[in-house]
């Protein structure tokens, strides 16, 4: 409890897991939107609501943290934890994985563009060498 000018302000114990409860939930129940999104290929350019409801699950989180140390509640300190690791790893993954802006140039059946890059190996592989064969190209997106 806070006592400012003689009053007490403030949250109980249970309220403040409430709201860390409530903050958890959010950021999870966002994931799961997000990730159940990318199977149908539904995935926003801009994702804006998930990144606001991500935003709004912290701050009840802050909000449950800031009250729950009094004494300290480890249901809440883990809630927070987990929630704080699922909206880094979410916010982590829109830093590095930006779509291109605008539709699909290629399609399944359209002749391959001509390029050359390395293979595992890091022996140089030119696609020329494919003309006239079915092929299948799979791209990783990724920085490792």
């Amino acid at each position: 409890m806070d006592h400012a000018y003689g009053v007490t302000i403030g949250y109980s114990r249970p309220m403040a897991l409430l709201f860390t409860a409530i903050g958890f939930a959010l950021i999870t129940l966002t994931w799961v939107i997000y990730l159940a999104a990318i199977p149908r290929e539904t995935v926003p350019a801009r994702p804006i609501g998930h990144v606001v409801a991500m935003l709004v699950g912290l701050a009840a989180v802050a909000v449950g943290l800031a009250r729950s140390f009094d004494p300290i509640d480890v249901l809440s300190i883990v809630l927070t934890v987990s929630a704080l690791g699922l909206a880094g790893f979410f916010f982590f993954l829109l830093t590095i994985a930006r779509l291109p802006d605008g539709e699909l140039q290629v399609g399944v059946g359209d002749a391959l563009l001509g390029f050359t890059t390395h293979d595992s190996s890091g022996m140089p592989v030119n696609t020329d060498a494919w003309q006239g064969q079915r092929i299948l190209l799979k791209f990783f997106r990724g920085k490792w």
